[in-house]
């Protein structure tokens, strides 16, 4: 005997099946609860692309001289107007799939949001199988909320940690952090701005960028009255997005600040790879 239950509201809905059985066995569903539980979308537990997922379940069964159960993990992904749609977790996760912790590796799972299931149901492996386990789905489940978030890009102008360099006049300095920053979600898409391109997203069939764009600002930190700040809008003098101001050879007349007395904005490069000061 099923029983289903629906709990709408304005912004969500969910349901849940309650299976009964009836049956002269001493034995009924196991018990089971995600030890990372998110109940709804609006909860779902964020884990970024190029973190390993690690989902643990406990289950207490309920079933007299029979322990062995039978594990599954179903996983679903929100598509836009099409509700979810299930992934194959077994050629992601083949070797916990059928676990009780699921583990999922960095990077195997795209942006966005997905329903998790985990199933046990009692499984009597003895021929006689008394409590008729193979019979009756004396099965248990949870679930869980996840979403897919993007990582921080990782930038660097060096191949090392340093965060602080002293340089006399006359010598030069070069930045490359073409060469040393990267995105950890897609470590091996390093395309500069000067040739990135788009390619449709297959799960909204949206157009998304691809490789990594560089853009230059260079402030002076001890700049009187206060430390200089840059651009936090979209325009300085009408480009801090688009083609960016020249670094001079010569202080200019007009100081605007900045390093080279064209203020903090965009300073404009043709170096994909570095930047030579």
């Amino acid at each position: 005997m099923s029983v289903t239950a629906n709990n709408p509201n304005v912004n969500e809905s969910a349901s849940d099946d309650l299976l009964s059985i009836v049956s002269g066995s001493d034995c009924r569903p196991p018990t089971v609860t995600v030890a990372q539980n998110s109940s709804g979308p609006s909860t779902a537990l964020p884990f970024r692309m190029s973190e390993k997922i690690t989902l643990e379940t406990a289950t207490e069964v309920n079933c007299s001289d029979v322990l062995n159960t039978q594990k599954q993990w179903e996983v679903r992904i929100q598509v836009a107007g099409e509700g979810y749609e299930s992934i194959n977790i077994s050629g992601i996760a083949p070797s916990t799939h059928n676990k009780s912790t699921l583990v999922i590796p960095s990077r195997s799972l795209s942006y966005g949001l997905y329903a998790v299931r985990f199933f046990a149901r009692m499984w009597d492996t003895r021929d006689e199988d008394v409590m008729k386990t193979r019979q009756l789905p004396f099965q248990g489940e949870a679930g869980t909320y996840l979403r897919i978030v993007p990582t921080p890009l990782k930038v660097s102008f060096f191949s090392g940690p340093q965060t602080y360099i002293t340089r006399g006049r006359g010598q030069q300095l070069r930045l490359e952090p073409y060469l040393y920053s990267f995105d950890p979600d897609h470590p091996e898409e390093k395309v500069c701005k000067k040739y990135a391109f788009f390619v449709l997203n297959p799960i909204n069939n949206f157009p998304q960028a691809v490789g990594l764009e560089f853009r230059w600002f260079c402030r002076q930190v001890n700049a009187f009255p206060q430390n200089e700040s840059y651009p936090t809008n979209e325009t300085r003098n009408g480009n801090l997005w688009g083609n960016g101001v020249f670094i001079p050879n010569h202080t200019p007349p007009d100081v605007d600040g900045g390093c080279f007395g064209t203020g903090p904005g965009d300073q404009k490069t043709l170096k994909a790879s570095g930047l030579l000061i």
